[in-house]
């Protein structure tokens, strides 16, 4: 057995709110953590940012009053994708980068989104509407060349993240009358991910991430207007994501690179309380204050609402949280300290508690 990593010193940081910000929603991370980005609803629209420690919140434009940008993922290079929605035109698929600061993604038209780009920022995938007004999963390279055949999924589709080669992407289509989740390999094989529970006749279920290999899927199932999460995994397909400790189901927004580490939220059935959890790698499902806490961070005076995304090594997650009594949706990041694996007795033990 090969040695651990070295412990990582935890940490928290916050970024307010402000009279014109009234929110901070996190969407990606690079690979070590050390780069947030997302995006600001004020009170003129959605403004992207990036956030590190050393310089803080930066706006993608240089202002919170320039373009509107809805933020996505972020690749190691700072390369981030996400799109415009406004009342100005239809939804379009953005890029920022350093150097040209942001841009249209190349090969896209009106009505499209960019939500995820791979670690290296040769590959975008999202949708682009049609000419009927379907939205059709898409896969974009470099040079702007969609990939793929765009009608792969019939006639409404959308590829939301992709694994690190690019060779398979996930999303959510409408299939045989129902929303399913879907894994596409590089191959054309479209692999149906199906339901937590196939007999509910009303049934839907969405993709949200997958890890680096493309073998780690987690995402949202509904049923009888209630909503849980699931983890599918290539050797035991779907199963149900833990409850945390109040007995709600997890329902995530991310996973990290290795698929060990989930991150998202519980709610009461009826919406309220809603907590931000993480998935640890021996399958507990952990109320992020109480985890924080435990760490002997200083977060007392604040509620954590939701962990929006965490980093590929699983060691950074990102969220929005509410000062108790006081100020809400505040940005913060946390470094978590111990290093972040799996193993497959994990996903043993989850596949017992579906069994029991």
């Amino acid at each position: 057995m090969g040695s651990l990593p070295a412990f990582a010193q935890p940490s928290i940081d916050f970024y307010a709110p402000s009279f014109s910000v009234l929110t901070n929603f996190s969407t990606g991370a690079t690979s070590d953590g050390k780069t947030i980005v997302g995006y600001s609803r004020t009170l003129g629209g959605e403004y992207g940012y990036r956030w590190d420690k050393a310089t803080g919140k930066q706006w993608l434009d240089g202002t919170s009053t320039g373009r509107y940008f809805i933020t996505g993922e972020v690749s190691d290079d700072l390369k981030v994708v996400g799109y415009r929605q406004s009342t100005e035109g239809p939804f379009q698929a953005l890029q920022w980068t350093p150097s040209g600061g942001i841009t249209t993604v190349v090969g896209s038209e009106p009505n499209s989104q960019a939500l995820a780009i791979t670690r290296d920022g040769r590959y975008i995938v999202g949708w682009q509407q049609d000419a009927a007004g379907n939205r059709r999963g898409r896969m974009w390279n470099s040079a702007g060349v969609v990939l793929g055949d765009s009608a792969w999924l019939g006639d409404s589709s959308q590829v939301v993240d992709l694994s690190d080669d690019a060779a398979v992407t996930v999303g959510f289509a409408a299939i045989e009358g129902r929303q399913e989740a879907f894994r596409r390999l590089e191959s054309g094989e479209i692999e149906r991910l199906g339901f937590l529970d196939p007999t509910k006749p009303t049934r839907s279920s969405r993709a949200v991430a997958v890890s680096n290999d493309g073998q780690v899927i987690v995402g949202t199932n509904r049923a009888d207007m209630r909503s849980a999460g699931f983890l599918w995994r290539e050797s035991g397909g779907m199963i149900p994501l833990p409850n945390d400790s109040r007995g709600y189901p997890m329902q995530p927004y991310g996973v990290s690179g290795d698929g060990s580490v989930i991150v998202g939220f519980t709610a009461t059935p009826e919406g309220l309380n809603a907590l931000g959890v993480l998935m640890t790698p021996d399958g507990t499902v952990w109320d992020v204050k109480t985890y924080l806490l435990s760490l002997g961070l200083p977060v007392e005076q604040y509620n954590f609402r939701s962990v929006r995304t965490v980093s590929a090594d699983g060691l950074t997650i990102a969220g929005v949280a509410d000062l108790v009594g006081g100020a809400s949706d505040y940005g913060f990041v946390a470094t978590l300290p111990a290093p972040m694996s799996c193993s497959p007795l994990v996903f043993a033990i989850l596949a017992n508690r579906r069994r029991r």
